[in-house]
């Protein structure tokens, strides 16, 4: 009787922590929903704040894809982040952008469906402090070519990104729980 309660107890135990460690495997990188928002400031005088929101879905290729008020397509398939780019205005491609790596990992992504860059991906082992708040479980990409750089943090979004002399900067968002 006792080993029955101990067998029992263990596989209770153990299916808890699956669904725990499901559960966290769950977060997206990038949260994809109808209505999830983000409010930038930006480094431009004539543009100060850049708001992005998701207005809808598409079905392409099979893959549901989020709609952002400024035409961005994007999905999420296995921990990776896709794009959808035109190439000369016709149909859209997938484009890989975004993997979550622990350790510094350099990929292969191609920009505008002809020119090829590496980009690197680690995760920040510490807290990310932005504009006086706290930020875990982030990860920095530098991309090659063009020596752009986003920091984004799982299950809320890119929280800063840099592109030459423009860069955008968390200040709100709202994401779905």
């Amino acid at each position: 009787m006792k080993l029955t309660k101990i067998i029992l107890t263990l596989i209770v135990a153990h299916v808890g922590l699956e669904t725990t460690a499901q559960s966290e495997k769950r977060v997206q990188l990038i949260p994809l929903a109808i209505g999830n928002y983000w409010i930038y400031s930006t480094s431009s005088k004539y543009h100060p704040f850049d708001t992005l929101i998701i207005i809808g879905t598409r079905i392409i290729d099979g893959d549901t894809v989020f709609v952002y008020n400024n035409g961005q397509l994007i999905f999420e398939r296995n921990d990776s982040v896709f794009e959808f780019q035109y190439q000369n205005a016709e149909f859209p491609f997938k484009c890989f952008e975004y993997f979550p790596f622990d350790k510094r990992t350099d990929y292969g992504i191609i920009v505008g469906g002809d020119a090829y860059s590496i980009r690197s991906a680690s995760r920040i082992k510490r807290l990310y402090k932005l504009n006086g708040k706290e930020y875990s479980n982030c990860y920095y990409f530098e991309d090659g070519w063009t020596s752009a750089t986003t920091i984004i943090c799982r299950g809320i979004g890119i929280l800063k990104s840099e592109l030459n002399n423009y860069g955008r900067t968390l200040v709100e968002y709202h994401v779905a729980e």
